[in-house]
């Protein structure tokens, strides 16, 4: 394992004054594999400690946050999507202001041509239609997501115009496949079952080109990380044409013709082989590993578990297929989000990771914290700060655009103040703990607020209302206290909350739950835990004074941390819990060495 590397909070934007302004108008080398895993039962149900309905919140797929245009002028609103139709809200006060559903109101979605983030929204009204304008920066995204509901509920039908073809798999042979474009994809198909193996979304193509030593080929540049997928079509020019019309008509996307980096220089057949994992895997030395392990994948395209190995490296995460160790994948640590060790309770050998790029991918490993605590490392190291560990699967549903993107200002303050009861929004209403913390966390990155310079007085108040409601953590699901411990650690990350916790009041309730919750012995919450102090004890500000107290506070009692101590070494002894040896000794680093700031 790499050494474990310091952790630092973001630095905090301020916010511009004509921003609040604007906001107050608006109001809104190859190593020895591990052990082979037992292949692993049907794909367990996750269980969550509270769906979130019962919280009377919308039972959003994706959110986003865009502006409507209508007689009224412009305003924002939060553009909902539902499995059977779709709702917009009021973000000032997260009120419904309208739902529409599939088919008996809602009949079309389509870009605005030659407008920056414009799309249409089509209603029926009896015998009549009306059309709303909204926009969004995240437009081809929202458009695939109601156009992918609309053709399922059979309102739209789904285009297709199919391509007799063959792919290059990885292992250079041709299997035949039928290649359809829809309304909103190109479908890659099973010939023999008409099962769609793969669909290549229009708006993550990011570029098509051809073979100069191949005429009938057809490249298709595709993801984040450019991957290349090669297909052989005899009327490629055809399905060229279709593609990009399709793409640009609905969706808004224009698909760029020729080879990424170099429009001059066609594509031929050893570069495609030597840049097909994607542009920046060209160099053997990324992808060699530094750990490997022996795991079963969980995927919709095999019916059973297959045995994969995923190599961690310097910069990527590699899946090989371990009878040919060719790569099947190869994804750069800064694609992740986070990683789901799932409760022992649930599955004592799976784990999720998920993409910023949209995708999850389960795996079952019996060394499973060794795993995850190598890929964590790993990723940290690369410089991804963001990255973690949950409980529980992502509610993509209550986050506010994609994963790939950062909250801005006006989203962060509104959930901020939110969980700081110090707005007018409807989650104050209720001000239900476990839902405040779950929305929270989703919308704010791990590292912390980026925008919290001015609000200090709501990050205090936003830190006191969960610690004052939280004392009966220790009878919830591991999900809920993991959930609120990284609430929390969110909030301490910036310098007002690294500054608070000296407050008496503050850190003897954080301490008081902390010690309840650790005698629940769980693994997930423990990790929580450690994790969170670690926070407490480095900060970007240099403030050595603080730092100081925050170490004397946490060394007051010292019983608890005999225990830490003792539950490393049974650890160590038994070779096993390497997320929690991760954290303690992270955590023991910052307590026992030179202070932070001056390492730094």
């Amino acid at each position: 394992m790499s050494q474990p590397r310091l952790l630092k909070a973001p630095p905090e934007a301020s916010t511009p004054p004509q921003q609040q302004q604007q906001q107050q108008q608006q109001q809104q080398q190859q190593p020895q594999l591990s052990k082979s895993p037992t292949p692993p039962p049907s794909t367990p149900v996750r269980q969550d400690s509270k769906p979130v309905s019962t919280l009377k919140a919308p039972d959003f797929l994706a959110s986003f946050f865009c502006t409507k245009h209508s007689w009224r002028g412009k305003y924002k609103r939060i553009f909902g999507v539902r499995t059977t139709g779709v709702t917009t809200l009021n973000p000032q006060t997260l009120e419904i202001t309208n739902n529409w559903e599939y088919g008996t109101e809602v009949v079309d979605i389509s870009a605005v041509p030659k407008t920056n983030g414009e799309f249409k929204l089509v209603l029926k009204k009896g015998k009549k239609s009306e059309t709303l304008t909204f926009s969004t920066d995240f437009r081809s995204a929202l458009i695939t997501e109601v156009l992918r509901l609309l053709i399922r509920s059979s309102v739209i039908k789904k285009d297709q115009k199919n391509y007799q073809a063959a792919k290059l798999n990885r292992l250079d042979d041709k299997i035949n496949v039928l290649l359809s474009v829809s309304n909103l994809s190109l479908d890659q198909i099973d010939v023999l079952s008409q099962r769609v193996l793969a669909s290549y979304e229009f708006k993550d193509i990011v570029a098509i080109t051809s073979l100069a030593d191949i005429p009938d080929a057809l490249v298709i540049y595709h993801g984040v990380d450019e991957r290349m997928h090669l297909f052989f079509v005899n009327n490629r020019e055809d399905l060229t044409r279709t593609l990009i019309a399709s793409a640009q008509a609905r969706i808004g996307v224009t698909i760029p013709l020729g080879r990424l980096g170099n429009q001059t220089q066609p594509l031929n057949l050893n570069e495609f082989k030597t840049y097909r994992l994607g542009t920046r895997t060209a160099n053997e030395e990324h992808l060699l590993s530094i750990s490997e392990f022996r795991v079963y994948k969980q995927a919709k395209r095999h019916l059973e578990p297959v045995s994969r190995i995923l190599c961690i490296t310097e910069t990527y995460l590699v899946e090989r297929d371990p009878a040919t160790y060719t790569i099947v994948t190869a994804r750069p640590f800064s694609d992740i989000y986070s990683v789901v060790r799932f409760p022992d309770d649930i599955d004592a050998q799976l784990f999720a990771i998920e993409y910023l790029s949209g995708p999850t991918r389960k795996y079952t490993s019996p060394e499973r914290d060794v795993l995850l605590a190598s890929l964590l490392d790993s990723a940290l190291a690369s410089g991804n700060l963001n990255c973690h560990v949950s409980a529980a699967e992502t509610m993509r549903g209550l986050r506010m655009d994609p994963l790939n993107s950062l909250p801005d200002q006006e989203v962060e303050h509104m959930y901020l103040k939110a969980i700081a009861g110090q707005s007018e929004s409807g989650l104050t209403v209720k001000r239900d703990l476990e839902y405040l913390a779950i929305r929270f966390n989703i919308n704010i990155p791990f590292s912390g607020l980026r925008f919290a310079k001015g609000l200090e007085r709501v990050v205090v108040a936003a830190i006191t209302y969960i610690l004052t409601n939280g004392e009966n953590l220790v009878q919830l699901s591991t999900q809920t206290a993991v959930a609120v411990l990284q609430s929390l650690r969110r909030l301490f990350a910036t310098r007002a909350g690294f500054e608070a916790f000296s407050i008496p009041a503050i850190s003897d309730k954080l301490l008081t739950i902390c010690w309840k919750l650790m005698a629940k012995h769980d693994f997930s919450v423990n990790y929580a835990i450690y994790d969170l102090f670690s926070v407490l004890l480095q900060h970007d500000s240099n403030d050595l004074a603080t730092e100081q107290t925050n170490k004397n506070i946490l060394l007051n009692n010292l019983d608890p941390w005999r225990r830490i101590v003792g539950e490393l070494k049974d650890y160590l002894i038994k070779g096993t819990g390497g997320l929690v040896v991760l954290a303690i000794v992270d955590l023991l680093k910052y307590l026992l060495c030179d202070p932070y700031s001056a390492l730094i």
